[in-house]
């Protein structure tokens, strides 16, 4: 499904994954929340769940809408560079730190790009 947000990153419909993927996967997670935690489960899964929200909505945000702040616009760009420029980097939407620690950010993957070529 991944797959197909990359073949057209800017159709409104494939920037959010499916319902009939979300929900049954959700209700693993919260049994599997539930079945380890008791009733902190609850609470660490509802915590999950808007942190969930709010990376689909900053990736939704992302390709159809503005994100009207300096530190939006930085991340909107983090992103895009992944879908226009080199696929095999920038993997963080809501974040770039992780990028950084793993060495997946677009400056590090360009300079490996240009030391394979012949």
């Amino acid at each position: 499904m991944h797959g197909n947000h990359h073949d057209d990153p800017d159709d409104p419909l494939r920037n959010l994954m499916p319902l009939v993927v979300t929900v049954p996967f959700g209700l693993l997670l919260w049994a599997a929340f539930v079945l380890v935690g008791g009733a902190l489960g609850h609470a660490i899964f509802n915590g999950f769940l808007i942190g969930y929200f709010c990376y689909d909505l900053v990736h939704y945000l992302c390709h159809q809408g503005p994100l009207p702040s300096k530190m939006g616009t930085l991340i909107k760009r983090h992103h895009m560079l992944h879908h226009y420029a080199i696929l095999e980097c920038n993997y963080g939407v809501t974040s770039t730190f992780w990028d950084k620690v793993f060495r997946t950010n677009f400056k590090t993957a360009r300079k490996r790009n240009h030391a394979r070529r012949p």
